[in-house]
């Protein structure tokens, strides 16, 4: 056998031998199971032509330059899948968590191939590239034309790597879509929604748009929208709703879950419940299960639910409803101050003469029902709930300290009523509180009809007096403190003069 066709069958071997050598490496790798195709079709062109090469003497004829430009262009391809798996996935994408596109190492990957190209035209086929270039510039501009929308999408598809606003695997938003982005390619991108369809959208749209990136920034916040009956306090309501948020793995502890009274509507109170989660892609199994809880936890604590729809109800309602109603909150009245100790030195009906004119109200956590140094003339009686007593110094109203704590049965004010004398602390409710306010003129009455009255009053009130001071001050101070207290007949004195007796 001729040395020379000797020597490109074991050249031949030899490239069989090594692209099956790096072959079975590469196959540890995902993406180097699928070079065998390429390698070998690349090993075996480059073979047959070193053998042809050696066997034919006059190798200079068109289709040899053929041959070798298809066995020069496959080994270079063959070659960049190698590095593709080397280099960009194997030893920056996995040993140093640097991930490149991969639309930018196809442009990698197409001016390599092109540089290869040229070189084969003007070394094998001896093409005049200065006249290439001025004939494709002509061509160019007629391409361009016609593919001004491709190329538009292509070159911001490049934009869209270089300045990575999202990757594949997000959940992005856009153009009121949202979904995960499952492919980013030179021309397109492709976003799975909710309903399991696939929207395809041109990147040259996408670079004009407004892009959301919902995977962006962990924790995310989610927001549950309810609205409730205006009848039902806000202070239960909120507590029931922040009661679903509980024991579940996906809702994070902190930040902590909020909830926030939003607006009123004709029908309802509208509630925004809000919480914050790690996983967007659980987003909305949760927010199914949020959902089934709020209603669950609505009808257990007995808070309806209001639809906005007219219904036309025919009912029978009695003639004297309303002196019923009247009736119904006169006796919630009278019985808690019938039950109040200043007030039990007054007889059955002038206890009911207050109560005609007297109110229940509500207070909410935070809301201070009286404020030291301001002028009153009503007094409060607590139903349900807790306050809290803080005092000032003079001159700094931001110090104040807290003395004391109200809860039910108790009542504050009772100075300011009787004397007009300015509040002396400030009541500030800790959670939702009832309380019941009597005024000077639910009195006036009661003391214009009967001067006794401010007698029996004058008693209850330096009896209390007394009792909060033994409370306050120090047996060291007692008597000193003695001295100095405010006795019957001064408060007599001031209660006439406030009331004009």
């Amino acid at each position: 056998m001729h040395p020379e066709i000797l020597s490109s069958l074991l050249i031949a071997v030899a490239l069989g031998v090594g692209a099956g050598l790096t072959l079975r490496l590469l196959r540890q790798y995902r993406e180097g199971r699928h070079l065998g195709f390429w390698v070998f079709l690349a090993v075996f062109v480059l073979s047959a032509y070193l053998v042809t090469l050696a066997a034919v003497p006059d190798a200079s004829g068109t289709w040899f330059k053929i041959f070798l430009t298809a066995a020069v262009m496959l080994s270079v391809n063959a070659l960049l899948q190698i590095i593709n798996v080397l280099l960009w996935e194997y030893f920056l994408n996995r040993k140093h968590n640097i991930a490149v596109p991969r639309l930018i190492v196809d442009v990698i990957n197409f001016v390599v191939l092109a540089i290869a190209a040229f070189a084969l035209l003007k070394n094998v086929f001896q093409v005049d590239l200065n006249a290439l270039l001025v004939t494709s510039t002509v061509l160019s501009a007629v391409v361009g034309l016609s593919l001004q929308d491709v190329l538009g999408s292509v070159v911001a598809g490049l934009a869209l790597q270089m300045e990575k606003p999202f990757a594949v695997g997000d959940y992005v938003e856009i153009d009121g879509d949202e979904g995960e982005v499952l492919q980013m390619s030179w021309r397109t991108i492709s976003i799975l929604q909710k309903n399991s369809h696939v929207i395809t959208y041109p990147n040259s749209s996408i670079t004009k748009q407004k892009i959301t990136n919902l995977s962006r920034r962990s924790p995310f916040m989610v927001r549950f929208y309810v609205g409730i009956a205006t009848s039902y306090p806000p202070g239960p309501v909120k507590s029931t709703l922040l009661s679903t948020t509980r024991d579940m793995a996906e809702i994070r502890r902190e930040p902590k879950p909020q909830v926030f009274l939003k607006t009123y509507d004709d029908f309802s109170m509208n509630y925004e419940l809000r919480f914050w989660m790690d996983d967007y892609s659980m987003k909305y199994v949760v927010l199914d299960a949020v959902a089934t809880r709020i209603w669950y936890a609505l009808r257990r604590s007995g808070i309806e639910i209001p639809f906005p729809v007219r219904d036309v109800n025919v009912r029978m309602i009695p003639e004297d409803m309303e002196r019923m109603r009247k009736q119904e909150g006169f006796d919630t009245i009278y019985s808690a101050l019938r039950s109040f100790p200043l007030f039990e030195g007054l007889s059955d009906d002038q206890i009911a003469s207050v109560s005609t004119t007297s109110s229940l109200l509500r207070f909410s956590s935070g809301e201070s029902l009286v404020v030291q140094g301001e002028t009153g003339d009503s007094m409060f009686l607590v139903r349900s709930g807790s306050l809290r007593v803080e005092v000032a110094p003079a001159g700094d109203p931001g110090a104040g300290s807290v003395v004391a704590n109200l809860g039910p049965g108790d009542f504050f004010g009772e100075m300011s009523l009787l004397t007009g004398e300015p509040r002396s602390a400030s009541v500030v409710a800790e959670g939702d509180v009832e309380v019941l306010r009597l005024t000077k003129a639910d009195f006036a009455s009661v003391l214009s009809t009967d001067a006794s009255v401010v007698e029996t009053l004058s008693a209850a009130l330096e009896k209390r007096l007394a009792e909060n001071a033994m409370k306050t001050v120090s047996k060291s101070d007692s008597e000193e403190h003695d001295s100095h207290r405010t006795t019957r007949a001064d408060i007599l004195s001031r209660i006439r003069g406030f009331f004009g007796i």
